[in-house]
């Protein structure tokens, strides 16, 4: 073996064991190369190359670092495919029953909100019943509630990737509007789409978020804006954000 792939192993191993300290949680350089035996120099050169990568996201106001979206996407995959229908089930139907709106479960994939379970509403009116699989983040109701659990950071970098295009002529399309209707969802706990995906429909999601307080999964429940009214909507988020304050205790 040459030196050359001895170095590579040896920083390969290095980087494993960096990475192994934070699936424990949230720490900081000095503890990491405490923890590891790996150099300060080459802590903050190997955590540099990960957090191009979105590996890890290091939090200023603390000065740690913790997994990044892609490797906490990668370990959420699994139960996000398997696990989240059949958990969620029962809360969508218990929604659909009071509300008789359709109600959707979707979780963030790459760049897109991707659809996994959707139960239709059974008025003649109907209403959200996905046509795609997947749809716009910035121009969902379950996009802009996942958004809403980013921190600054991380909202930063998910901003730089998303194409605002107009979906109607009621669509988000800029930075700055973007970030205020999130920040609305954050201060009110539910997001909001009112006809800026499809005209005619408005949409109420909330978060569902996991064990470390990212966003697992978002869930939702659409109808014609006719029968949405303002009243309605603030209704029906009441109620979304119990059944979230439900199913993220269910995933501690």
């Amino acid at each position: 073996m040459s030196s050359a792939e001895r170095d590579r192993i040896q920083v390969l191993q290095k980087t494993m064991d960096i990475l192994t300290v934070l699936v424990e949680g949230p720490a900081s350089v000095r503890d990491l190369a405490e923890r590891t035996g790996v150099t300060k120099p080459a802590v903050y050169r190997i955590l540099h190359t990960l957090e191009e990568r979105n590996f890890v996201t290091r939090d200023e106001s603390k000065r740690e670092y913790t997994l990044g979206e892609f490797l906490t996407g990668l370990s959420h995959k699994h139960d996000q495919s398997v696990n989240l229908p059949r958990l969620v089930t029962p809360y969508m139907d218990a929604l659909l029953k009071k509300f008789d709106e359709t109600v959707n479960l979707g979780i963030l994939d790459g760049n897109k909100i991707k659809y996994l379970h959707s139960l239709e509403s059974s008025q003649r009116l109907r209403s959200g019943n996905p046509r795609e699989e997947k749809d716009n983040v910035h121009s969902t109701a379950l996009g802009k509630a996942i958004l809403s659990t980013f921190s600054e950071i991380e909202l930063e970098k998910a901003l730089r990737k998303l194409d605002l295009k107009l979906q109607t002529d009621k669509t988000i399309t800029t930075e700055k509007d973007l970030v205020s209707a999130i920040s609305r969802a954050k201060k009110i706990g539910f997001a909001i789409d009112d006809q800026e995906n499809e005209l005619g429909s408005r949409c109420v999601a909330v978060a569902i978020r996991d064990r470390s307080g990212k966003a697992l999964c978002a869930l939702s429940i659409t109808g014609p804006a006719s029968r949405m009214s303002t009243e309605k909507i603030r209704t029906i988020g009441d109620s979304l954000k119990v059944v979230a304050k439900q199913l993220t205790s269910k995933l501690q």
